[in-house]
């Protein structure tokens, strides 16, 4: 769908648009798209499905809260969650996250908080949004890395410590 996206935006608003060629200029544009932002997705898509399915995932999880505890169940969900988003893209992450939510006593807005946030850190070549702000921001790949990535990794921290705070404050677990 991203790789759509762009291709119709990239096609539509440029000086010489025509309506005549405009099929043929949308099929071209997501064509290229697809090269440089679809294949990517579609593995990462794969491996998340195959991680959830074998149970690699429900392992991964469970590793991290034996590891850590009960107690820093917030720590373990951001530690697995970061884990996990290596090989998978962030949406991938709350699919593979799911089977935990019946078993901590922590409110589910704070689960998915902390999901979010260990997902998003560290964003680099397993995100989707990477390849969009590189694409469409017309970046290299080191350029993305020293924007997009550190950018997502102040964001991801910053979820953790508001979730934190937020559950201290108001715990509704």
């Amino acid at each position: 769908m991203a790789a759509f996206t762009v291709a119709v935006v990239n096609t539509v608003f440029v000086a010489d648009f025509s309506a005549a060629d405009a099929g043929s200029r949308v099929a071209t544009a997501f064509g290229e798209n697809m090269g440089g932002i679809g294949i990517p997705i579609l593995m990462a898509a794969v491996i998340g499905k195959s991680m959830l399915e074998s149970g690699a995932a429900q392992q991964i999880i469970q590793g991290f809260q034996n590891v850590l505890g009960e107690s820093n169940s917030d720590i373990s969900l951001l530690g697995s969650s970061s884990f996990l988003a290596v090989p998978v893209f962030f949406d991938s992450i709350f699919y593979l996250m799911a089977p935990l939510t019946g078993q901590l006593e922590v409110h589910t807005a704070y689960l998915v908080m902390v999901i979010g946030a260990g997902a998003n850190i560290f964003s680099w070549y397993n995100d989707s949004g990477f390849w969009l702000v590189k694409e469409t921001g017309g970046l290299t790949q080191g350029e993305t890395l020293r924007t997009w990535t550190v950018l997502t990794t102040i964001i991801s921290v910053s979820g953790l410590l508001t979730s934190l705070l937020q559950s201290t404050i108001f715990p509704f677990a």
